[in-house]
């Protein structure tokens, strides 16, 4: 039945669950596999809720035949006499065995016995007729339904038996007082499924044959259900039976705030054969000269309390075809007679009630005719949106809604990834805020919603590592193509590439193909960003115009969100000062905000504050704005100001001592900022500045009286981070502990700095080398986190501008480098390792140059280039040497690697000779369980092995092994890798029962302490399997 009533699916019933025990109770496996869905047909004046056993449960169905058929039939009975509905049809098998058939007679009110009509079936459709007739014991109205195929019967079936109905024998089951019932049967039409009592005008056989057979069930003569010509000439198009014709043009009036409704319901009405198209509250007023004979499109309204709002009279005016409400309820809008309630409903029964109050049915998929490119989501859905997008929530947005709807517009047609929107335009000009609102907006539309800060290559690069980590991309290889060809298989995705050099720059990074959008910020033009690329002029045509100010009316709606008693002139004369320019006017706002709210409260008025607030920040931008300065530079210095010393209003008022410590915070503040102001704007966490060092920093931008209140109390950090979100100068994101200050504003600030500007990117510089651990080692998930932040704020790309004669500096980039040696990214470290091979190129020969030169050899090595690695690390090897006690240590790593090369060329000898002399000099150095000593220790184990000295090879290997297990942890990664090292050699020695033994209580180990990486577990548990296997214990 389902496969009838599809194209008016209204989604799952609230009475599923309840059905579905009630169902579980009657069949004999109770596993909650049923597919309950609810139906609404045109002319319907109830639901048809069908209840069907899931595909590959079909078992479901079955009775349980435990008990006997009476009990069965009572069970059945009292489900059906408790529920709702007014009818209850079960569908039974064409030939039920005896004890259903007994279930049936004793169960059922009205008994229909389906016939073909066929001589063939007449003997077993009449037997089972006779048997349900005789175990009925109560009032059953048992009749016979004829399908009538004389008009397409196959053949061989033979003449129809009612042509015979002189031959008892062969005559259709039934009686005297209840004849069977003949239904026309037409056999293409019953493969398309169509229902006649839609298809059909009242009058026709098969009609007027549906309606004989209701008014013998229900006693009661019935008449043909309500049936627009208009909703059953849609149902016939639907299935072929009448041409197509035009579309019906639907109007689909919403309010801005309303757009991802009416996306959906545009998308759900392209289903059907209508043709719809979006409109603002202006369409409820028809344009004057209108032709009043010109059939109006069908109107369909999205009544929310913000399209009211919008409305200039109370209610909607007019009554429409249908009003949809969101979160009104019919009682607002009296003048509506046909509703639709959304609230609490699936998307597919909002869908289902909205086709059938406008009498439209779905078209098959091919006769559709637009597919949307984006699957919109319905807004009621709940949405699980993998993200890194930290919305400002203290951020009013006013205007632009005309660009945040063309990038809407020009997003859902667009069916290709790489064509992305481009939003251009000076600093401060309101990119990335627009972005952001997009975000807001219709961001629960995707799956994923990725943020790349896109300044330089290294953080576009670097957001990119950060979702392919989120989506769980398989590490191996380049995680920067893993993750492009992840989002080419998917939908529903944006990515935001925010502050590009235009789109060239990062489109490479992008992925080509997939469901998903793209939007990049730039400062440049698409022909100024794209001309240095040779791109012709055809790649930006039609490309957005770059943003400008915002208008007056839009300026004075900021700041009246921001001050509430400001005076419109006053507002709109502060507008026109900062050119409109959105960064400049957030700023004022924030600034007269805070102003007022410290002065609240003294012998003048709010009204009177604020306007002498409003003259006092007039002249104090004017005296910095000068004739042609920038604006928003004026504005941060004000901002700065005000930070340092609260600005005085020229106001008669009582002197009121300040709050302790607050001017000391309002110092701290902008000492912070200025900070700041030399570390990524892709964000900054928290713990940086909460560490010692960058506290220090932070303690040295300050009188030592005002520092002081940084050691008071360890809240202080965050009561300054908040002082700086109030001024208007930055975003906190508590949830991710990340503090944002927008690439501009750091640009202003540089510049205001002056004299300070060295000495405070020095601080900041210092303070990033101090929080890097002395020395990079260990399982390299411990120092993810922080050189991922370290990445951010000092990318290798700029070692290179770095001052060579600062060895904390050049010591903070030999940590880095020797994280990426390690960190298991081959596609970086062939990035990186160029970078890395100039700036030693340009640093003196010293200790950190070879220690350099050596880390740039392990980088050489991950990516297989030996030829490289061996020559860096001859470089290093002199370096190193001339150091003395302090370059031992590295000159043993070098050594090491320089071992490593020679067995993977193939020189055995030689690397078996060099790393025997490495262990003893190890040993000699740091003892015999040092870390450096058990790693030497793995690494001559290997060549010991490959050399054919299998005994030597295990004996060393066993040794370290048994003293980094009484040193360390079960899952730290050099236990993992000793163990699968024994475990390897005692197998390849033939003692594979041991080493499965030796591995298996390793694994144990780490598993009840919940201990160890996944990829140190499955080493072992892949060299336990080979084990297992060699030792013929593999099902063990």
């Amino acid at each position: 039945m389902a496969h009838y009533l599809e194209r008016f699916d209204c989604g799952v019933p609230p009475t599923a669950p309840e059905l579905g025990r009630l169902l579980d109770q009657l069949t004999a496996a109770r596993r909650g596999r049923w597919a309950i869905r609810r139906f609404r047909p045109p002319g319907s004046t109830a639901p048809v809720d069908v209840a069907t056993a899931e595909h590959g449960s079909a078992e479901q169905a079955d009775l349980n035949w435990s008990v006997s058929a009476p009990e069965l039939a009572l069970g059945v009975r009292t489900a059906v006499e408790g529920s709702a509905y007014d009818l209850v049809l079960i569908d039974t098998p064409s030939d039920p065995s005896e004890k259903l058939r007994q279930v049936i007679a004793l169960s059922a009110d009205h008994v229909l016995v389906m016939s073909s009509g066929t001589v063939r079936r007449a003997a077993a459709e009449r037997t089972l007729y006779e048997d349900v007739h005789d175990a009925a014991t109560g009032d059953l109205r048992l009749m016979t339904v004829v399908s009538d195929a004389s008009v397409h019967r196959p053949p061989g079936d033979g003449p129809s038996p009612l042509g015979r109905a002189g031959d008892p024998a062969e005559r259709v089951p039934g009686t005297d007082e209840t004849p069977p019932i003949r239904i026309p049967h037409d056999r293409e039409r019953a493969e398309q499924r169509i229902l006649a009592l839609l298809a059909d005008p009242p009058g026709t056989e098969a009609v007027r044959a549906y309606l004989r057979l209701v008014e013998r069930i229900t006693g009661e003569p019935t008449a043909v259900p309500e049936l627009s010509d208009a909703a059953r000439t849609e149902y016939r198009r639907a299935f072929g039976l009448e041409e197509l014709g035009e579309p019906r043009p639907v109007t689909v009036v919403h309010a801005w705030s309303d757009r991802r409704w009416a996306d959906w319901v545009c998308d759900r009405l392209t289903e059907t054969n209508a043709d719809p198209r979006r409109a603002g509250v202006e369409a409820l007023a028809p344009p004057a000269g209108t032709d009043p004979d010109a059939e109006p499109p069908v109107l369909v309204v999205l009544v929310s309390r913000d399209l009211l709002a919008e409305l200039p009279r109370r209610g909607l005016g007019i009554d429409p075809d249908l009003a949809v409400l969101l979160d009104v309820d019919a009682r607002q809008v009296p003048e509506a007679s046909r509703t639709l309630e959304v609230g609490g409903r699936s998307a597919a029964a909002v869908a289902g009630s909205l086709k059938l109050s406008l009498g439209l049915v779905d078209l098959p998929p091919g006769d559709r005719r637009r597919v949307p490119v984006f699957p919109v989501r319905c807004p009621g859905e709940p949405a699980d949106v993998v993200d890194n997008v930290a919305l400002p929530v203290h951020r009013p947005f006013v205007g632009r809604r005309d660009r945040l709807t063309d990038i809407r517009d020009r997003l859902l047609e667009r069916s290709r990834a790489d064509e992305p929107y481009l939003v251009t335009g000076p600093p401060g000009s309101g990119k990335t805020t627009l972005a952001q609102e997009y975000v807001r907006w219709f961001g629960d539309d995707y799956d994923i919603v990725w943020w790349i800060s896109a300044e330089s290559r290294d953080l576009a690069e670097l957001g990119l590592i950060e979702l392919a980590d989120q989506l769980r991309v398989a590490p191996a290889g380049d995680p920067l193509a893993g993750v492009r060809s992840e989002l080419a298989v998917r939908t529903r995705w944006l990515l935001v590439a925010d502050d590009a050099d235009g789109p060239r720059a990062v489109a490479d990074l992008l992925p080509e193909d997939g469901g998903g959008h793209v939007i990049i910020t730039s400062r440049s033009e698409p022909e100024k960003a794209d001309a240095a690329d040779g791109a012709d002029a055809a790649d930006t045509a039609g490309a957005p115009e770059p943003l400008g100010p915002i208008s007056t009316d839009d300026g004075v709606a900021l700041l009246l969100g921001e001050v509430r008693l400001i005076d419109p002139d006053a507002a709109a004369g502060l507008a026109e000062l900062l050119r409109g320019e959105p960064a400049a006017l957030r700023l004022a706002a924030a600034w007269l905000r805070e102003t007022v709210a410290r002065d609240r409260g003294r012998e003048l008025g709010t009204l009177e504050l604020t306007e002498a607030a409003v003259a006092a920040y007039r002249t104090a931008v004017e005296r910095r704005i000068g004739a042609d300065g920038p604006v928003l530079t004026a504005c941060l210095a004000v901002t700065m100001d005000a930070l340092r010393r609260p600005p005085e209003l020229a106001l008669p008022r009582e002197s009121e001592p300040p709050e302790r410590g607050a001017d000391a915070l309002g110092k701290l503040a902008a000492g912070l900022l200025e900070l700041c102001a030399f570390l990524s704007p892709d964000g900054i966490g928290h713990d940086l500045l909460a560490s010692k060092p960058f506290l220090d920093a932070l303690a040295a931008t300050v009188e030592p009286a005002d520092a002081a209140v940084l050691a008071d109390d360890d809240t202080v950090l965050d009561q300054v981070l908040w002082l700086c979100v109030r001024a208007g100068m930055a975003e906190i994101v508590w949830s991710r502990g990340l503090v944002r200050i927008h690439r501009t504003v750091q640009e202003g600030l540089r510049e205001l700095m002056g004299e300070r500007r060295e000495h405070r990117r020095t601080a900041v510089l210092h303070a990033l080398a101090a929080v890097v651990p002395p020395q990079v080692a260990g399982p390299v998930a411990q120092h993810a986190a922080m050189f991922g932040e370290l990445r951010r704020h000092l990318p290798l790309s700029a070692a290179r501008d770095l001052p060579v004669a600062d060895r904390a500096l050049r010591e903070l980039i030999v940590s880095k480098v020797l994280f990426e040696a390690t960190s298991g990214d081959p596609g970086r470290q062939r990035r990186v390792a160029e970078t890395v091979r100039l700036v030693a190129d340009a640093w003196p020969p010293d200790l950190l140059t070879g220690r350099l030169l050596s880390a740039l050899a392990n980088l050489y090595r991950g990516v297989g280039m030996l030829r490289e690695a061996a020559a860096a690390s001859e470089r290093a090897v002199p370096l190193l040497r001339a150091a003395g006690a302090a370059g031992r240590n590295a000159l043993l790593t070098t050594d090491r690697g320089m071992a490593y090369d020679l067995h993977t060329l193939g020189q055995y000898t030689q690397a078996l000779g060099r790393m025997q002399e490495l262990h003893r000099r190890s040993v000699e150095l740091f003892g015999d369980s040092h870390r450096q000593t058990l790693f030497t220790a793995l690494n001559r184990s290997v060549i010991e092995h490959l050399a054919g000295r299998h005994d030597a090879a295990l004996e060393v290997a066993r040794e370290a092994l048994d003293v980094q297990v009484a040193r360390a942890r079960p899952g730290d990664l050099l236990t993992t890798r000793l163990t699968h090292r024994v475990g390897e050699l005692l197998t390849v020695t033939g003692r594979a029962r041991e080493a499965a033994l030796l591995l298996g209580r390793r694994l144990r180990a780490m598993e009840e302490r919940r201990d160890g990486d996944t990829s140190g577990g499955l080493l072992l548990r892949h060299q336990l399997a080979i084990a297992r296997r060699a030792s013929g214990a593999a099902g063990d």
